[in-house]
């Protein structure tokens, strides 16, 4: 594959607000806007990772995550058996001796009314339909989260203000810790093109977790936090977490972990990142308001980190996992 994209002006003309999607759909179905996901994959000839696919994605109406992105062979049928639970909706895009197969989820909720691109000074209210949402946090672009105002009836209204990209995430408080059920950006006197080409997203050298920790103590410091102690205790507790969502797929906290962590005047939390290398894993961390905040928060003074190979259907994935202990304020 090869070749570029030209997205110029079209997001402005046609993509103010990103698509709502109807009820759900049933497992298989195909879907245009991954149709135009994999369309654009095929014209870039890479696919792009982070927080640029997700920007990639909502420029084309899609509001939900990626289950997965992948090359097919000449003569495969795009749709034939790739669906299980988790890969439900689909997307394809035909090239010479093969194509680009997108496949999604059903957006667990989506931000009706939520502008993609605004212009600095712009506000927008807006409301989030599909499964509840017990919080919304948005990150501005020089990395500062904070709680987005909501009225009596949930709708909830921002200001952008700074130019770059703005990232609003609603959360549902599942009990062992907050769900992600929506991550979205918005674009902020930037263009799409503007922004895949580097700058505006959270960005990882990273290649070991050391490398990890040093980033990780650096938007500390410039966040005014202190540096984390490293814990033999807390690094055993994530690769056992690792390993577990690695080998189940299944990107949710552990359920035990207020046991072990939570003690009196103890305060804890778990970060959890995945991507094709420790950096992009890292990224995405980065990239979440919940998850940023968690890196940031002046408390915590300890952490563990250890990572794992998660083996899919179209490849392998590293699963990035880092656990958090410090003493709660008086």
């Amino acid at each position: 594959m090869d070749g570029g994209i030209d997205y110029n002006d079209f997001m402005v003309s046609c993509l103010a607000a990103l698509l709502a999607i109807a009820a759900p759909a049933a497992p298989g179905t195909r879907m245009p806007q991954l149709d135009s996901i994999a369309a654009d994959v095929s014209a870039l000839g890479f696919i792009p990772e982070s927080g640029r696919l997700i920007v990639l994605a909502a420029a084309r109406g899609w509001p939900g995550r990626m289950g997965s992105i992948s090359v097919t062979e000449e003569g495969a049928s795009p749709a034939g058996g790739l669906f299980s639970d988790g890969d439900m909706l689909w997307g394809f895009d035909s090239l010479p001796g093969g194509g680009v197969l997108v496949t999604a989820p059903v957006p667990a909720c989506v931000p009706e009314g939520l502008p993609i691109v605004v212009e600095p000074g712009d506000s927008a209210s807006f409301s989030i339909s599909g499964a509840a949402a017990d919080t919304v946090l948005v990150q501005d672009p020089g990395g500062g989260v904070a709680g987005c105002p909501r009225g009596p009836d949930g709708t909830c209204r921002l200001r952008f203000a700074g130019r770059g990209v703005y990232w609003v995430e609603a959360l549902a408080d599942m009990g062992s810790g907050p769900e992600v059920l929506m991550l979205v950006p918005v674009l902020c006197g930037v263009s799409t093109q503007e922004v895949l080409g580097g700058g505006y997203l959270p960005d990882s050298d990273a290649s070991t977790l050391s490398d990890v920790l040093a980033e990780l103590d650096s938007i500390r410091a410039a966040s005014g936090a202190g540096p984390l102690a490293t814990d033999g205790r807390l690094e055993a507790i994530a690769r056992g977490r690792a390993g577990d969502i690695a080998l189940s797929g299944a990107v949710v906290h552990g359920e035990g972990l207020a046991g072990v962590l939570g003690g009196d005047g103890t305060i804890f939390a778990e970060n959890i990142g995945r991507g094709s290398g420790l950096d992009e894993a890292w990224s995405m961390i980065l990239t979440s308001p919940a998850h940023r905040a968690t890196c940031l928060l002046g408390g915590y003074s300890r952490v563990g980190m250890a990572a794992a190979v998660e083996i899919e259907r179209d490849g392998w994935q590293y699963v990035l996992v880092q656990v958090f202990e410090g003493a709660a304020a008086d």
